[in-house]
């Protein structure tokens, strides 16, 4: 590698000597070795004159402090080392840090430039003259790969004016991954609960203009917020593009300004099947009670064939409530969807309902903020985090997992409580355990099948069925309740349910299986998957033990020592 001169940069135009040093990649769901990124640069060069179209993206850069020009300097680098050549970076530099503005000047490239922030002029119509324009944080590195796929995606979708990507979280340093994003289709109640967008995603030059939104552009959560009620076509690519040196999202909580919850004095029936078990029926209705405060709230309980007993018990325990509960008999077997469809169509009057097993108790939360969420017209359900007795995550939401063989798609609830998996957000599914409905909504689309998804997966049906339709299931994290998973009816596998759910949501589940929103810590784990398959690929190749480990012992080298390797 050629020697830097000590008072300027040597900067070339491709991802060799400026970019191996700074992350381990890991843009196409693994680890990447610094020639197989070297490769994809290759290809994706000889591949530009067939793109449909050549958008010219423009990216904002905030420079503060002095101290920030040499991370400047380094993203500046990145840059040109890009596949892709048809970008600009234009540095806002603060007052205190302008006297330092010599320190870009000698990349002497016209697609860096320096504007003052304060320049109102200048940043007026920043966004003319190019196709996408976006925010960068100077802690972020680009994929040399990066600007190739968003310009692919421009022009498979033109009609998305906003585009972003998935991310992961480095060390300080850059040498070691931490965490791994996958986003999920962008929602503008995450927004307001957790940006999980942050600074990774450009948009439409020409939507922003036309956007009332513009003047907005600089203050990143607020505009999104602003321009999500504008326009609702946001294209997610499911790559890794983006690496930030800090922490994507801190384990406490968002980061972003939530907004404040809307009034609703909307009432809200509340519906509890149970059958005996009337200590916990009582309870589930005591605690929901107390939770909901001032709010007009009434229960529906349906009494699926309790013993004489268990319901006089039932009566005097909730005896100081009888004004706001209304018990009805469903004399048939037991059939969950069934039940619910006919106390919803037959008992039930109000907009909104919460449905509650009666082996799930109220732990804290605001009714009244979710109820507030619930009002929103694109929205089908709210659910909330649902905990064991002994205090861990029993549902965060559901998951989808492909099962080979034999490659049936199984769906699960999150039970892992990493810092993004237990934040208010858009789900695929919420579970009827717990959760906050429309009555309208529920009737339209014809309630809870009573055939072929009687007992089990009904609940995810419907929210799937929800998506398709143009509407979101929300999930509030901030409240919580304790559930007795299986409690009143016994566990039970509800195998051909399941089956039922691919036959009827096939695309769904597929886009939930790939894209479920989730944060992957990275362990030591990790590096046992590429050393089997070394081995593996060295036996294959040339065959014998001994070839084989040396094989995967130079293989590892490599990847650790970049700087070594030549193109």
């Amino acid at each position: 590698m050629p020697k830097k001169p000590a008072n300027n940069l040597t900067l070339t135009q491709n991802p060799h000597e400026t970019l191996a040093h700074h992350v381990p990649w890991f843009t196409f769901g693994r680890r990447e070795t610094f020639e197989e990124l070297t490769q994809k640069w290759r290809e994706q060069k000889s591949r530009l004159p067939y793109l449909t179209s050549a958008p010219r993206f423009r990216f904002f850069v905030s420079v503060s402090t002095p101290a920030d020009f040499s991370q400047g300097v380094r993203l500046a680098e990145e840059f040109q080392g890009q596949s892709y050549s048809h970008w600009e970076v234009w540095f806002l530099v603060a007052k205190k840090a302008r006297d330092l503005s010599h320190r870009i000047n000698p990349l002497q490239d016209k697609r860096f430039r320096l504007v003052p922030e304060d320049d109102e002029n200048g940043l007026k119509h920043a966004w003319h003259g190019v196709d996408y324009v976006g925010r960068l944080n100077l802690g972020t590195t680009f994929s040399p790969v990066g600007l190739f796929f968003l310009a692919e995606t421009a022009g498979e979708s033109p009609s998305a004016p906003l585009l972003y990507w998935n991310a992961v979280s480095v060390s300080a340093d850059g040498k070691e991954l931490r965490q791994r994003v996958k986003r999920p289709q962008f929602s503008p109640y995450a927004l307001e609960h957790g940006n999980y967008l942050g600074d990774d995603w450009v948009v439409s030059s020409g939507q922003l203009d036309r956007s009332s939104s513009k003047t907005l552009f600089w203050k990143s959560t607020p505009f999104l917020q602003s321009f999500a009620k504008e326009c609702r076509e946001w294209k997610l690519l499911p790559a890794v593009l983006s690496y930030h040196r800090q922490p994507l999202l801190a384990p406490e909580g968002p980061t972003a300004e939530k907004a404040p919850a809307a009034e609703s004095d909307s009432p809200l029936t509340v519906i509890v099947c149970f059958k005996d078990k009337a200590e916990w029926t009582a309870r589930a209705v005591m605690d929901f009670e107390r939770g909901a405060g001032y709010l007009d709230v009434n229960f529906l309980l349906i009494d699926n064939g309790s013993q004489k007993k268990e319901r006089d018990h039932l009566e005097r325990a909730l005896g100081f409530l009888s004004k706001k509960i209304r018990t009805v008999e469903f004399a048939k077997p037991f059939n969950f969807a069934a039940m619910h469809n006919w106390a919803i169509r037959e008992h039930v009057k109000t907009e909104n309902i919460f449905l509650l097993n009666n082996d799930v108790f109220w732990g804290a939360g605001s009714v009244k903020e979710i109820l507030a969420a619930l009002e929103g017209d694109d929205v089908a359900t709210v659910g909330i985090p649902l905990r064991y007795p002994s205090g861990k995550y029993q549902h965060l939401g559901f998951k989808a997992s492909l099962d080979n063989p034999p490659h049936q798609i199984r769906v699960a609830p999150i039970q892992q409580p990493s810092p993004l998996a237990s934040w208010s957000r858009e789900v695929f599914a919420n579970t009827f355990a717990a959760c906050f409905i429309k009555r309208s909504l529920f009737l339209k689309w014809g309630g809870l099948s009573e055939i072929d998804l009687a007992n089990g997966f009904g609940d995810v049906a419907f929210c799937l069925e929800a998506g398709r339709q143009g509407y979101r299931n929300l999930f509030y994290a901030t409240a919580w309740a304790t559930h007795l998973e299986s409690g009143s009816r016994g566990r039970k596998y509800e195998y051909w349910e399941e089956a039922s759910l691919l036959r009827k949501f096939p695309e769904a589940l597929r886009k939930m299986e790939a894209e479920d929103f989730c944060l992957e810590d990275f362990s030591g784990m990790d590096w046992w998957a590429p050393l089997m398959g070394s081995v593996k690929e060295s036996m294959r190749r040339r065959g014998g033990q001994w070839d084989a480990l040396r094989e995967t012992l130079k293989s590892l080298v490599g990847r650790r020592s970049p700087e070594k390797l030549t193109p």
